[in-house]
């Protein structure tokens, strides 16, 4: 597994070292929304791998968040993941994974979001896991970022590593995100890639 390792919210390199594990801390993963993100309409596609089942973890590991109004992707206690399209205006808009995250084990998270019925859909590694049809969300206003990996003051980090993100400015096809989630990257596509 290679990726972006986090260690207390902020991204981490890992160190081998003979008495134990060590970090360096270059900088939490922060990206601007301006040009890379469309708040009527996206598919995120985020590759992780977590350290720690989210069963087992005692706070929620977010993967992608923005400042200001939140479009919200993270853990959801005792089993998946959780996407909220506006967490801050529109609570109820939120499609949540069935697939149980197991530690050492890489996910790939698809989740749309539009204001056409689903208004919301989520794919663990290509399959469909779940939609919200009943509420739709009001689009969020935005600030200037958007952060992976962590919420924006740095808590909520995901223990693990996040191997590769990619955004679409529209919602995806079931072929396209099963595709996307077995690694075949769509061309003449505008997205926004970060890893991979």
């Amino acid at each position: 597994v290679w990726g972006h390792n986090f260690v207390n919210g902020l991204l981490g390199t890992y160190i081998p070292s003979s008495t134990g594990e060590t970090y360096r801390y270059p900088e939490r993963l922060k990206y601007a929304i301006s040009g890379n993100r469309n708040a009527t309409a996206e598919t995120i596609v985020i590759k992780f791998c977590p350290f720690n089942s989210f069963s087992s973890s005692t706070t929620q590991a977010t993967l992608m968040t923005t400042d200001t109004k939140e479009r919200l992707i993270r853990s959801y206690y005792t089993t998946g993941v959780i996407c909220l399209a506006n967490h801050t205006d529109n609570t109820a808009c939120t499609a949540t994974t069935t697939t149980a995250i197991l530690k050492n084990v890489s996910y790939v998270i698809a989740s749309t979001f539009q204001h056409s019925n689903p208004y919301q859909r989520v794919f663990t590694n290509g399959t469909y896991q779940a939609q919200e049809t009943a509420d739709d969300f009001t689009d969020p206003a935005w600030g200037d970022y958007f952060y992976v990996g962590s919420l924006a003051n740095g808590g909520d980090s995901i223990y693990g590593v996040i191997e590769a993100v990619a955004i679409f400015e529209r919602v995806l096809t079931d072929a396209e995100i099963t595709a996307v989630s077995n690694g075949n990257f769509l061309l003449n596509e505008h997205s926004l890639m970060l890893g991979e």
